[in-house]
């Protein structure tokens, strides 16, 4: 979500929506609050905020407090994600997490009216520096978890008019796995100007998109297939060290990943037009990026890490209570006795907490 506006919009509340709304509910501290005047909450604040919160005080305000409520649709948002990436496997769908993905709900959040933070929200133009600053002053990360919960980005879309931005990061945006690190690496890129009109100036955004060559390296045009799909900066920064300009274009057209032909088939090494943008080899960035597009077990067992050391930001230790996730309906042990548990009303979910 960080920088892209990922799962924008103001249509019904989708996985990329919910988990979003965690991320940007919790880097000033996970209280219940997104703040109504940082543009980068734009398209949660305008659609799917007031959907969640009606839903919020009709039948979970008695039980839970807001944050803990964002906590538990997020995660839920996660399992499901998980679930489906599994059923376009052939493996049978998981209600509740698993080894893999060990989300833990946990209880306790308190709520806010309002919040102040110093740390910003990441723009999409931010290169490795700039995100894994954010990441470390707001949740404390590693590097090594900042390149994991990047890995978020496989759900959901930028929409140009929340971010600038415009295209899902992966062509299966509601399925949580790995696709996103194997298609930075094994997938050609190169970036663009969003709108074609505004190719340099600080108010043009920039983006990666794919990029193919011909059998002799000749630079042919994108196919119909990839053109919805990009990468920005920040994304790109966790495989690839291009030089930017200020305004965040590229000082010099290079490109990230392995550049194929349409057909999937290899360039030869040296024939790919443009040339590689850098040699990165060896960082921890990189290294825990190819791991990750990999094994797709050990991405999510490391970003469930982040993912649950994010969603106790602010948070001492013994101040949250896990709770044990149950078979469906997925009661989680703070609905009011002999209540119903109602549906969230979610596509994709269709599920209750």
């Amino acid at each position: 979500g960080g920088g892209g506006g990922g799962g924008g919009g103001t249509g019904p509340l989708t996985i990329g929506k919910l988990v979003r709304l965690q991320f940007h509910a919790c880097f000033m501290g996970c209280h219940g609050f997104v703040d109504p005047n940082d543009q980068g909450n734009t398209g949660i604040r305008e659609g799917d905020l007031p959907t969640l919160l009606a839903l919020y005080t009709a039948s979970y305000s008695a039980s839970m407090s807001k944050a803990d409520f964002y906590a538990a649709a997020s995660n839920m948002a996660l399992i499901k994600a998980q679930a489906i990436a599994e059923e376009a496997t052939g493996s049978p769908r998981s209600p509740l997490p698993t080894d893999e993905l060990a989300v833990t709900f946990y209880h306790g959040r308190t709520d806010l009216a309002s919040q102040t933070s110093q740390v910003a929200l990441p723009g999409g133009h931010h290169d490795l520096a700039a995100i894994t600053s954010f990441f470390v002053d707001a949740f404390g990360f590693s590097e090594q978890e900042v390149v994991a919960i990047m890995g978020a980005h496989t759900l959901g879309r930028a929409r140009r008019g929340n971010s600038g931005f415009n295209g899902r990061w992966v062509q299966r945006d509601h399925a949580l796995n790995n696709r996103y690190y194997a298609d930075l690496l094994e997938r050609g890129w190169v970036q663009r100007p969003v709108d074609p009109q505004c190719a340099s100036g600080a108010a043009c955004r920039f983006q990666w998109v794919r990029a193919f060559n011909d059998a002799q390296g000749n630079a042919v045009p994108p196919n119909q297939n990839g053109a919805n799909v990009m990468m920005l900066n920040a994304d790109v920064a966790i495989v690839d060290a291009p030089a930017y300009n200020a305004d965040g274009s590229v000082a010099t057209q290079c490109s990230v990943g392995a550049m194929t032909t349409p057909q999937g088939a290899p360039v030869a090494a040296g024939l790919a037009t443009p040339q590689p943008c850098a040699d990165v080899s060896g960082t921890t960035h990189r290294t825990k990026a190819e791991e990750y597009a990999g094994d797709n077990a050990l991405w999510l067992r490391d970003f469930s890490d982040a993912w649950n050391k994010l969603s106790a930001n602010g948070y001492a230790g013994g101040e949250l209570t896990a709770v044990a996730w149950t078979a469906p309906p997925y009661d989680s042990g703070l609905r009011r006795a002999g209540a119903a548990c109602p549906t969230i009303a979610v596509p994709f979910l269709g599920v209750c907490f």
